[in-house]
């Protein structure tokens, strides 16, 4: 699998779920980090870290473990790290204050696959 397909994977992930936003940026052209952010936000801190412990989880299962996991305090951001890709997890404000669209708008968005919520 390479790292455009597990970014879009993550992002099916996420959105079955109802992660809000989900969006794929290929961010390769623009930085050393990594290959691609995968940005989505949920409404409150549970659902925050539902959705980055589900993300782990289906990640886990298809042979892919976190080379760091990172949240602040409060919850209303996780961060997962793939190495090629990059999962940012926020509350709604907490996306809104990064802005991590604006900071990378030069990046490629990736268009995702249609979906149905919940399918999971």
């Amino acid at each position: 699998m390479n790292a455009n397909e597990k970014a879009i994977a993550i992002a099916s992930f996420l959105d079955s779920k109802k992660a809000e936003d989900v969006q794929v940026l290929h961010v390769e052209e623009h930085t050393a980090l990594t290959s691609y952010f995968v940005l989505a936000h949920g409404n409150n801190a549970p659902q925050v870290k539902a959705l980055a412990d589900f993300a782990e989880d289906k990640m886990a299962e298809m042979g892919f473990l976190t080379c760091r996991r990172e949240r602040d305090t409060e919850a209303t951001w996780y961060a997962l790290d793939y190495e090629d890709v990059i999962i940012h997890i926020f509350q709604r404000d907490t996306r809104d204050f990064f802005d991590l669209e604006h900071i990378w708008a030069a990046a490629e968005k990736i268009p995702l696959p249609e979906t149905e919520k919940g399918d999971e």
